[in-house]
């Protein structure tokens, strides 16, 4: 009973974290919290895809987060 418990608390705590990545991941203005945000979403996508057993819903969205930002820097850097 108490091990369930434990695993719904962190299953909730780890899709908050997730949700605040990828929303911040997409509309943060800032570059440097824009970049913390990328950074910790890469971290997070690669503890998911190499320990977990089951797959986080949201992986997909996050890997298509960190695709476009590269996307749109590269962008960016042409247009400049």
């Amino acid at each position: 009973m108490v091990l369930t418990s434990q695993l719904r608390l962190h299953a909730f705590k780890q899709d908050y974290i997730v949700d605040a990545l990828v929303t911040a991941g997409r509309k943060e203005p800032s570059a440097a919290a824009r970049c913390v945000t990328l950074s910790s979403t890469g971290l997070w996508l690669y503890e998911e895809l190499t320990t977990s057993q089951t797959k986080h819903p949201r992986l997909k969205e996050a890997i298509n987060v960190l695709l476009v930002s590269l996307k749109v820097r590269k962008i960016c850097r042409e247009s400049c």
